[in-house]
């Protein structure tokens, strides 16, 4: 106890821990109402959760391999004696894409995890890219989208496909006037798997990169960056960073900023060994699945023979998952980024995770929010976390009130989407296995 108590009091003062970011990164801890710096110290560092951007375990595990076999915590040893032995708690710059490729091997082992530096790029002719954007009334925000791509510094052709459903503010009209193909169809018709694969149909880029209708990619590097992982043949797909939008709030700003489309690191993901895979947690199997097509892009060939599915949400997290597990690798590429964010209304966070927790619990049985008893005490952790975050961050008596009265309602639309979304499909797995009796 004693030890505990002492290596806890070394933690909290090291600089290197971010119960904020530990939180924000680990639901299940956030959910649990586990004291964060007491769970990192007992499993966190175990389960391989990173105590703060500033300090990467698998890289000090791997770099370090007296460390690693001692089984000690490598934030403690880091801090005890690694800092004055000038071990280094990140890898260095020269590590870049596709510098860490993880794969999933025995149990976890810290082997699993690899470093490597980028190989030399040798000249080669660069492949098509067919840019598919999904449209519906677009909005002023699409020009920017349309002028970032117009922009993009890439020698090889690029050509932008939209799939319109029923635009009624011009959208249409607007991307013709930047070279677009513009396909048409009925609202009726509209589903984010199908719709995706009928743009591909009309396309011609042997890469295909997926954009939403308000993601602005980040520079003229976009599409050169986005498509650098294909270099490896057995990436099939790679998804970008997002950054939150100037006008963000700062929740959104935080809650994207600290997701795993919020990372600074590059990372590749294969699966090496099934049965390890199959033993993972459903959180970490969705973690291990992650692609977001807010800003995405795979091979045309893998893609003819892993089409999207048809989906009203999450196709591209079940892309990835089928792709994984047909051999495949993930890139996830933050060099790529673009800017998309959306500010929180209690609407949007409902039905946004109602939507989420269906699919998730579909694809992984993940259910985050298992019991009312569960949504009602993470709704009272998530309310006073965030009216903590608030009185730290927003610097005005008038904005303060408006958000500390907000605050509520979003944490339970959040909470209570979650709970939804995994109670209506476990309704679904029932009624299906019925059906089948």
């Amino acid at each position: 106890m004693k030890l505990t108590i002492l290596n806890y009091i070394l933690i909290s003062h090291s600089g290197l821990f971010d119960s904020k970011y530990y939180l924000l990164t680990n639901p299940d801890i956030r959910h649990a109402d586990i004291d964060p710096i007491l769970h990192f110290i007992r499993n966190g560092w175990k389960e391989y959760r990173n105590p703060s951007p500033s300090f990467d375990l698998s890289y000090y595990l791997y770099s370090n391999p007296d460390v690693r076999q001692s089984g000690v915590n490598p934030l403690l040893h880091y801090i005890r004696y690694g800092k004055a032995e000038g071990r280094l708690p990140l890898p260095p710059k020269e590590l870049t894409s596709p510098a860490i490729e993880k794969d999933v091997s025995g149990n976890n082992s810290f082997a699993s995890v690899r470093y490597t530096l980028a190989p030399r790029k040798k000249t080669r002719k660069l492949n098509s890219v067919s840019v598919i954007i999904p449209t519906r009334n677009a909005g002023k925000l699409f020009e920017q989208t349309l002028k970032a791509l117009a922009g993009q510094n890439y020698a090889g052709e690029i050509e932008i496909v939209i799939i319109d459903t029923e635009s009624e503010d011009g959208t249409p009209a607007l991307a013709q006037k930047f070279g677009a193909k513009v396909i048409p169809i009925k609202k009726s018709m509209f589903n984010h798997g199908l719709t995706r694969n009928q743009a591909v149909e009309n396309s011609s880029g042997k890469i295909l990169v997926f954009l939403s209708q308000d993601s602005v990619p980040g520079d003229e590097h976009f599409i050169q960056n986005i498509t650098s992982a294909f270099a490896d043949p057995l990436v099939a797909g790679s998804y970008a960073r997002q950054l939150p939008r100037d006008n963000a709030d700062i929740f959104t700003k935080r809650d994207l900023n600290a997701w795993l489309t919020g990372r600074t690191q590059p990372e590749v993901r294969w699966i090496a060994d099934f049965d390890a895979y199959e033993q993972l947690s459903a959180m970490d199997k969705y973690f291990f699945c992650n692609f977001d097509d807010v800003a995405s892009a795979m091979r045309r060939s893998v893609w003819q023979a892993i089409p999207y599915a048809m989906n009203d949400f999450g196709e591209d997290i079940e892309w990835s998952k089928d792709a994984l597990e047909a051999g495949w690798k993930i890139a996830y590429v933050p060099d790529a980024f673009v800017i998309h964010s959306h500010n929180k209304n209690i609407r949007y966070e409902y039905s946004r995770n109602v939507l989420c927790h269906k699919k998730l619990y579909s694809l992984f049985g993940l259910c985050t929010i298992p019991t009312i008893g569960v949504a009602l005490r993470s709704f009272m952790i998530g309310t006073k976390m965030n009216w903590a975050y608030a009185r730290e961050n927003i610097h005005t008596s008038s904005k303060m009130l408006d958000t500390f009265l907000k605050i509520p309602g979003l944490s339970f639309a959040g909470v209570w989407g979650q709970y939804q979304g995994a109670r209506i499909a476990k309704k679904t797995v029932r009624s299906d296995r019925k059906s089948q009796e």
